[in-house]
């Protein structure tokens, strides 16, 4: 029996619209790090220690946030309140990083942690949280959550793509310093806060009741904290998944706040940060785009197994042109990566709808919003360490912004940080992504309370 239908083209498009918006936060952070050491003049080493403190924070506001949703009850719905309750507060504290106060000393280190903080651990972190959660809230049909799925990563990327390709343009364009970059900052806050409007307006949640999992069993109580975080750590496929992400947005973190020390030091030219950018994104579109099909065909077990492990063995490019120089056979590695890669980033969400949907049939308990609360940690705890581990290598290094040539010790760390450090990265998520067969485990559950009934 074909599965109930759920989505229309509107919601959809209001779904994708909202990811897309998310990147002017997600992928401007990489620019971060850059703006405080090259234009405030920061220590890049404090700076990526405070951003490490932060993320701190930031990890248990992920799983406070996740527990709050699954306790909302309202006329719109858990996560609507939250998409379009927190977008402004999230533009306006994204702006206030901008203008940083110049006078250096205690108290510009300060307002910084604070701010920073408040940014990703408290606003970006509850608007995240619901957004990561529409999947599972919005629709029971497992083909559209996986349509969703490449929906989000074609926006995202898309994204990523514009602000990676664009930002240092723009910023030179206005004026280039602080008032380029605070301009900057203004113009991305305005179109976040017009991408998740649309998209908190869109959305339309389902009925639990309506779920085809649901259990006569489940305990629609709310849980406390202190219980739902005691369920996600008994869960597996929760902390298999937690790493993931967490050696996803490391991975990625490390690469987009290193790629233009790379362009400007390495390779001699800031201008061709997009293009790089460009070649380790978009062939990942296409990749995405064929998703549905691998899965429908092969599974998302198979397909995503298959895939990630031609996506590591691409890494070997990567390093033989980052090494050599070789800017063509660089590009090659990086397109083949993102290419191979783009499956995995199509199905995951809908990997952590089937890890939700077989926790309800396990333990007979709804974690839904909980549950998707691994994305925004993963990003924000991985995005965190990244730029921590990045300053603290670069400052051992003895990397100083204020000078036009860097030492060799400094150059050769920067191609380790952009290029060994994301192919280590890759092999381990191949590893990680093996143990998460929950797709073979969810479908026993399914034949066992089908024969029970």
């Amino acid at each position: 029996m074909e599965e109930k239908k759920y989505m229309t083209l509107g919601r959809y498009l209001g779904y994708g619209i909202g990811g897309f918006g998310q990147c002017f936060v997600l992928i401007f952070a990489n620019f971060i790090l850059l703006y405080m050491t090259n234009t405030i003049g920061m220590d890049i080493g404090i700076v990526g220690t405070l951003m490490m403190v932060s993320k701190i924070f930031d990890g248990i506001s992920d799983v406070i946030f996740g527990n709050l949703l699954d306790r909302t009850h309202t006329k719109y719905g858990k996560t609507k309140p939250w998409i379009l309750g927190t977008v402004f507060p999230l533009a306006i504290v994204q702006v206030l990083l901008f203008f940083i106060p110049l006078k250096e000393g205690i108290a510009q280190y300060a307002y910084f942690l604070i701010v920073y903080t408040l940014l990703n651990a408290v606003f970006y972190t509850a608007n995240g949280v619901a957004y990561n959660s529409l999947p599972v809230m919005t629709t029971n049909n497992k083909l559209e959550r996986v349509i969703m799925g490449v929906i989000l990563s074609i926006s995202v990327l898309t994204g990523s793509v514009l602000v990676s390709s664009v930002t240092l343009g723009l910023v030179d364009s206005f004026g280039a310093g602080l008032k380029g970059w605070r301009t900057v900052a203004l113009i991305y806050s305005a179109a976040l806060i017009v991408c998740e409007l649309l998209c908190g307006i869109s959305v339309k949640e389902v009925s639990f009741g309506d779920a085809p999992l649901q259990d006569s069993n489940s305990e629609n109580h709310s849980l406390s904290f202190r219980e739902s975080f005691r369920y996600l750590l008994h869960s597996k496929y929760y902390i298999l998944i937690m790493l993931y992400y967490i050696l996803y947005y490391f991975s990625n973190g490390v690469f987009g706040a290193v790629g233009t020390y790379y362009c400007i030091y390495i390779l001699k030219n800031e201008s061709i940060y997009g293009l790089l950018s460009a070649a380790s994104m978009i062939p990942m579109i296409i990749g995405v785009i064929f998703t549905p099909l691998f899965v429908k065909k092969w599974g998302m077990y198979k397909t995503n197994t298959w895939t990630l492990l031609l996506s590591t063995i691409s890494c070997i490019f990567l390093i033989i042109g980052g090494y050599n120089g070789g800017i063509v056979v660089l590009i090659i590695g990086l397109a083949l990566k993102s290419l191979f890669f783009g499956p995995m980033s199509g199905s995951v969400n809908a990997i952590i709808a089937d890890i939700s949907n077989y926790e309800t049939l396990k333990k007979g308990i709804h974690l839904e919003g909980t549950m998707y609360s691994c994305v925004s940690m993963g990003q924000k705890l991985g995005g965190g360490i990244a730029s921590a581990f990045a300053g603290w290598m670069m400052h051992l290094a003895h990397y100083d912004g204020m000078l036009s040539i860097q030492a060799r010790s400094t150059c050769n760390m920067i191609i380790f940080l952009y290029i060994v450090v994301p192919s280590i990265c890759a092999i381990l998520i191949y590893a990680i992504v093996r143990k998460i067969d929950v797709e073979k485990e969810l479908q026993k559950l399914l034949l066992k309370d089908s024969s029970a009934s």
